[in-house]
């Protein structure tokens, strides 16, 4: 266990310190990440923006740890097809939280459109 903590140090560092301090940069007071909320929409709306917000700096980090898998691979074949694996994935994750919102947006405007 001890072993675990020391290689994974740095990585909890990060986590504690500095993946906080960017989530509040904006220097927002407010903590409720869903805002004021009238209706439905907005809820959904909000709901899903705190979470792409979430996602998204994780996923940067995906994308550097992949880099990094590339880097240290050292020509090792297995090593690199597994950098190719967590880039594919995470690319194809990125996708799918930025097709999340104009998801949302396209359902809020054919649900409201049925409306008479």
């Amino acid at each position: 266990m001890k072993d675990l903590f020391t290689k994974y140090r740095s990585f909890l560092l990060f986590m504690i310190v500095v993946f906080p301090s960017v989530l509040f940069a904006a220097g927002d007071s407010n903590l409720n990440p869903l805002g004021s909320v009238n209706n439905l929409w907005d809820l959904l709306k909000n709901i899903f923006t705190a979470l792409i917000d979430l996602a998204i700096p994780v996923a940067i980090l995906y994308l550097v740890y992949s880099g990094y898998l590339f880097v240290t691979a050292g020509g090792d074949e297995k090593q690199i097809n597994t950098a190719k694996e967590n880039f594919k994935w995470t690319v194809v994750g990125i996708a799918v939280l930025l097709g999340a919102r104009a998801l949302v947006d396209m359902l809020k405007a054919t649900i409201t459109g049925l409306n008479p």
